[in-house]
C-alpha cells in the first residue's frame, strides 16, 4: 500500500510540474530562431531555437520580466505571471531601412584613376591610403576631445 501511495505522489507530481512554453513569432506570424531571452531576476541569458520556441524548464519567481530581443526587431518586455503555460510573443520589425550608401573620397578617386593610367602603383595606392588614415584618426580625436571640453 505504501508503494502504491508513493507512485501515485510521484505521479501527480510529474503532471503538477508544468513546462512553461514560449513562441516567438514576427509579425506574420513565422517562427523567429535565435532570438535573446533574458530572465530578469534570476539573471539568465537564453536563446530560442530555430522554431522559435523557448522551453522554460525552472521554476520562474511570481513577477519574473522576460526581455525578447533580436537585431531587427523592437525589444520586447513580458511580465510572467506562473498561470501561464504557452506564451505567444510577437515581435515587430525595426522601420530602419538604408537603401544607398556610397562613401566617396576625392583623394581616393585621383589615386585610382592615377592607378588605372599607371602613374601610380597599387603599393603606392595603399600607402597613400594608410598615410591618410593615420591623418584623420588623430583629427577624429581631437573632434571628440573639443565637443567634450564645449559641453
Amino acid at each position: 500500500m505504501k508503494n502504491i501511495i508513493a507512485i501515485f505522489f510521484s505521479l501527480i507530481s510529474i503532471l503538477c510540474y508544468a513546462q512553461k512554453k514560449v513562441v516567438v513569432t514576427n509579425m506574420q506570424d513565422e517562427p523567429l530562431a535565435n532570438v535573446d531571452v533574458y530572465i530578469h531576476p534570476l539573471a539568465v541569458i537564453t536563446q530560442t531555437d530555430d522554431y522559435g520556441i523557448l522551453d522554460i524548464n525552472i521554476e520562474l519567481p511570481q513577477k519574473s520580466i522576460l526581455v525578447f530581443s533580436k537585431e531587427g526587431y523592437k525589444t520586447f518586455s513580458y511580465n510572467f505571471e506562473k498561470s501561464n503555460d504557452n506564451i505567444i510573443i510577437t515581435l515587430q520589425k525595426l522601420h530602419i531601412e538604408i537603401n544607398d550608401v556610397e562613401v566617396s573620397a576625392i583623394n581616393n578617386k585621383l589615386s585610382t584613376k592615377q592607378v588605372v593610367e599607371g602613374s601610380l602603383t597599387v603599393g603606392g595606392l595603399v600607402g597613400l591610403n594608410a598615410i591618410m588614415l593615420q591623418l584623420i584618426l588623430p583629427l577624429n580625436f581631437l573632434g571628440t576631445v573639443y565637443r567634450e571640453i564645449r559641453q
